[in-house]
């Protein structure tokens, strides 16, 4: 059933402007308007297949799909695509007419592996070759966890057209033996800023990219980001290429506040003189994994679009009431409005920050308060407790353990098995030489050996990789393979690799090595009388951990949220791990009994065991989704806020309250503490 427009989506719908942006507000119908556009147009007689639908994800399409059916019809002919999937319908439209080479395409980044680690081999080959050294795990074939942390850092480049540095020019291939020490290589952080130095992250892209796009017209594979700036590529190359590419006469693009640089370059390419109607809220624009920006939904559409363009308001939400509106539109002054026939509570409970897990047990208390004393009566299902990132999940899952209360980490790995916490579990096991927690926990175990493998040393030398190993096979890969078996092969993993100093360690991992190993070596002299938390804080005085973390991640943001995360664990270990490290590390192992392999239950998707869990998850992964309660926790200035960009926090804060339909509770420092309350959301 089609739905009547709002005076707002009338204004929208009747306007003659060619291009149109729909600057939307959380819940206020974004997908609805632009399926209308549809409707309308397929009423003044155009074909739906002369129309084409993108966004940016699988679910955003899905929903887009169903949109169109409900306002156009059941059988609608219109194209609903993301617009990586757009791009390389088009590239292969090219190579079909002859254009370009057609390539071997990837779905993921399990398809790229094997070119990935042939490009670290290739880049490891040739800084031994010149005799660089390098302390960088080169071993991306035996560790998954580094490998993504590549593949997202090689994600971000291309949204941002960084990669295009890479490219080959007019009538020359890449030089396969070609390493620049004076190329401008990338900083590993994740910023994109100029390194001015040797980057083996840089260097391993560019080596990979050389080898993905050797001449202009040929890509040998595309890889699942590679479509859109390989096809951005071809046309400012070659304009004229336009022209071999079929026409839609309306363009209509969903979620626009996740647009990045890639993707806008593109729309502005192929619109050639169509319609163009986008919709998005800017105040939503938080993903910058893919590059997303405000300044596509502000400036730079302003600028691109200059003569035939239009900003079109769209400030009712369907999703809550006018309190939540309220909020909402103090924090970003976007003119929301809320529903008017519905009723949502906004509540706010104090807690003391000084207090460790306060936050975090009223949070639980205020579940199981409202589940027993709502009307109707709510489930599990109906919360969600939204945190702005991960560490703050340590807190929050132990409160609602201890509560009894059954939960799921929505969006993120539960902090048990976060590779921070595994290595600091790792050392536990080993300087207790007790590893019977581990028993029956055969992926665990796996997944700690590679956590392990990220923050300790380990050469890629193969004439280390074999001493007192299998025929061929590395350290790091027999002891993923044995401890599946048995638990204790952890100790020879310390033992004969982590710990154990070879002619082969650089300087830095022989001053590592040299520094961990007597520090480890006292905490298991003292692990018969010392309690787990008073080893995890010798660790800690004597090791620097935080700085062991910068090394492990490649992403800034990761590593600050590694670093947060090890902090939460030493708080969590204070009250928790007052007891021996075997009896500490068989509680963790019981956590991970009653809440982390929930997934793997053959029961875990049912009907029941959806409807009997609390969502866990945070600001990033909430967007797009809505529950009946959303609590947000933790809205403190040092707790809450992670970078120096206010507008940035504001848009997480906005996206987080915004969840909400019928009650939404905020947790803030108590009057003893008012100084630290978020000052734009008591403004």
């Amino acid at each position: 059933m089609s739905t009547q427009a709002n005076s707002q989506q009338a204004a929208i719908l009747q306007s003659p402007n060619k291009v149109k942006l729909i600057d939307a507000v959380a819940g206020a119908g974004k997908t609805t308007t632009l399926a209308m556009e549809a409707r309308q147009a397929c009423a003044d007689g155009l074909s739906g297949r002369a129309i084409l639908a993108l966004c940016f994800s699988r679910g955003a399409r899905l929903r887009f799909h169903e949109k169109l059916k409900e306002e156009v019809s059941e059988d609608s002919a219109t194209f609903v695509m993301t617009v990586e999937d757009f791009a390389r319908q088009l590239i292969e439209d090219l190579a079909e007419k002859g254009r370009i080479t057609r390539p071997v395409i990837h779905q993921d980044v399990e398809g790229i592996r094997g070119e990935l680690v042939a490009a670290a081999d290739r880049v490891w080959q040739r800084y031994q070759e010149r005799g660089i050294r390098s302390d960088f795990n080169f071993g991306l074939d035996e560790n998954n966890q580094h490998l993504d942390d590549i593949a997202r850092r090689l994600a971000q480049l291309k949204a941002a057209l960084a990669t295009g540095a890479f490219a080959p020019k007019d009538n020359a291939s890449h030089d396969d033996d070609a390493l620049d020490d004076d190329a401008a290589d990338y900083d590993e952080s994740g910023d994109g800023d100029l390194a001015g130095q040797p980057d083996p992250v840089a260097d391993i892209i560019r080596e990979y990219e050389a080898a993905r796009h050797p001449y202009p017209e040929e890509f040998r594979w595309q890889g699942p980001n590679d479509a859109v700036t390989d096809l951005v590529y071809l046309l400012q190359r070659q304009p004229a290429l336009a022209q071999d590419l079929r026409r839609w006469s309306l363009y209509l693009v969903d979620e626009w506040h996740d647009v990045n640089a890639a993707e806008f370059e593109l729309l502005a390419r192929l619109r050639r003189g169509a319609r163009l109607v986008v919709a998005g809220d800017k105040d939503q624009t938080i993903n910058r994994d893919r590059g997303a920006d405000p300044v596509f939904s502000g400036q730079r559409f302003a600028d691109t679009y200059r003569a035939d363009g239009k900003r079109f308001p769209l400030g009712m939400s369907y999703r809550f009431g006018q309190d939540a509106a309220v909020l909402a539109d103090g924090l970003t002054h976007n003119g929301c409005e809320g529903r008017p026939d519905r009723d949502t509570l906004v509540r706010r409970v104090a807690y003391d920050p000084s207090q460790p897990g306060d936050c975090a047990r009223l949070v639980a208390d205020t579940i199981r308060t409202a589940l027993a004393k709502g009307r109707p009566k709510p489930s599990n299902r109906d919360f969600a407790v939204v945190l702005r990132d991960v560490d703050q999940s340590i807190e929050i899952e132990t409160a609602l353990m201890e509560a009894k209360i059954p939960y799921k980490c929505d969006g993120f790995e539960t902090f048990l098995l976060l590779p921070e916490i595994l290595l600091l579990r790792g050392i536990l096991h080993y300087v207790g030489n007790d590893y019977s927690a581990l028993r029956g926990h055969a992926e665990t175990c796996v997944q700690m050996v590679l956590a392990l493998s990220r923050y300790f040393y380990l050469t890629r030398d193969p004439k280390h990789w074999n001493l007192q190993w299998g025929e061929r096979q590395s350290v790091l890969a027999y002891a993923q393979q044995e401890v599946r078996r048995t638990p204790e092969v952890l100790k020879s993993f310390f033992d004969g690799a982590l710990l154990r100093e070879t002619e082969f360690d650089s300087p830095q991992a022989r001053q590592s090595k040299n520094l961990i190993r007597p520090v480890i070596a006292r905490m298991a002299s003292l692990a018969g009388s010392a309690t787990a938390y008073e080893l995890l804080t010798m660790l800690r005085k004597e090791v620097d951990l935080h700085d062991a973390t910068s090394r492990a991640f490649v992403s800034r943001d990761r590593v600050a949220s590694a670093r947060r995360s090890i902090d939460a664990f030493l708080r969590f270990a204070s009250s928790h791990g007052q007891v021996p490290a075997a009896e500490f590390l068989a509680t963790l192992t019981h956590m991970e009994n009653d809440v982390a392999l929930v997934r793997r239950s053959k029961n875990a998707n049912s009907i029941g065991t959806r409807r009997s869990l609390v969502r866990v998850t945070t600001i990033q992964a909430a967007k797009g989704r809505e529950w009946p309660y959303v609590l947000v926790p933790f809205l403190a200035q040092d707790e809450f806020v992670r970078t120096r960009d206010a507008a940035n926090e504001v848009r997480h804060l906005y996206v987080g309250l915004t969840r909400v339909m019928k009650e939404l509770v905020l947790f803030e420092p108590d009057e003893g503490h008012a100084d630290r309350r978020l000052a734009y959301l008591n403004s």
